[in-house]
């Protein structure tokens, strides 16, 4: 009976890492990158050793673990403050040309 029981536990096991190997979960979009340079939670620098999270298909960076914390406390407060920040990079004006150019030179 053990045998039996570790034989399936094995094969278990095997079938998992061969699922993972093959790429079962193909038919999963890759979460979107996270846009900014800095914390959505404290506007810090991006520490890349804080594992990011993955919320509604959005991945999000963090300078620390606290970060992280506040936001899996309230991850919609975060989300919105991202949506924000990006909708306003995206609205705003490109920069006016300078009055430097050439237009004197022959």
């Amino acid at each position: 009976m053990m045998m039996l029981m570790r034989t399936l536990l094995a094969g278990c096991a095997l079938a998992c890492c061969a699922a993972v190997m093959l790429g079962a979960d193909e038919g999963t979009p890759s979460p979107r990158p996270y846009p900014l340079e800095n914390c959505v939670v404290s506007n810090d620098k991006i520490d890349p050793q804080v594992a990011p999270v993955v919320f509604n298909g959005q991945e999000f960076r963090f300078c620390c673990r606290g970060c992280v914390k506040k936001f899996n406390r309230d991850p919609e407060k975060y989300a919105a403050r991202l949506a924000a920040s990006t909708s306003r990079a995206a609205n705003a004006s490109p920069p006016a040309p300078s009055g430097g150019g050439a237009s004197g030179a022959k």
